[in-house]
């Protein structure tokens, strides 16, 4: 065995001097635990669980809040796109919805936000392809009446004989119109 060096006796000095105050100052128990330290680790336990106990308080107040806010927003979503999608207003059934207005919305049933949001897209997908198709189709007789335009003069008999051609020069403009103006407010 080696002999200590002045640094390891210096540390096993001091060690040895905190360890004799400590015996002086903390008497102990039975258990091997100091009164006074029990006491101090209960006072921190209940300090600390008491402030846990204010924050899952406060936690909780926040979860209700921001469930609300969802609920809310959920609400509001499914008015409005309900209401776009032409579901049934309560208002237009006093039978069984006795005393409802126009504030009380529309009816959307079990439906939820996405759930209406997911028909709205299927709706709005198939009014484009359905677009396209018509315009497609019209397209031709579009071209058709432009030329016609350029060749006769808006007086000329056979825009005003609607009964041979069962269309009117108004007709024919306003389909083109129509056309020419389709997806201006997209």
């Amino acid at each position: 065995m080696t002999a200590p060096t002045t640094r390891e006796t210096a540390d096993h000095a001091e060690l040895a001097r905190i360890e004799a105050l400590l015996r002086e100052h903390i008497k102990v128990d039975a258990s091997g635990l100091s009164p006074a330290v029990v006491r101090h680790f209960v006072f921190g336990f209940d300090t600390a669980a008491s402030a846990l106990l204010s924050e899952i308080a406060a936690l909780r107040g926040e979860v209700d809040r921001l469930r609300t806010a969802v609920s809310k927003s959920n609400e509001e979503i499914c008015q409005s796109l309900g209401k776009a999608l032409g579901y049934p207003w309560f208002k237009d059934d006093q039978a069984n919805f006795p005393g409802s207005t126009e504030t009380d919305g529309v009816c959307v049933g079990d439906h939820v936000a996405e759930s209406i949001a997911d028909e709205a897209a299927r709706r709005l997908t198939q009014a484009e392809r359905q677009r396209d198709e018509l315009r497609k189709a019209l397209e031709p007789f579009a071209r058709a009446a432009e030329k016609l335009d350029g060749l006769w003069s808006e007086d000329d008999w056979r825009w005003n004989d609607s009964v041979r051609s069962g269309v009117t020069v108004r007709d024919i403009r306003l389909a083109r119109q129509a056309l020419a103006n389709q997806g201006a407010d997209q």
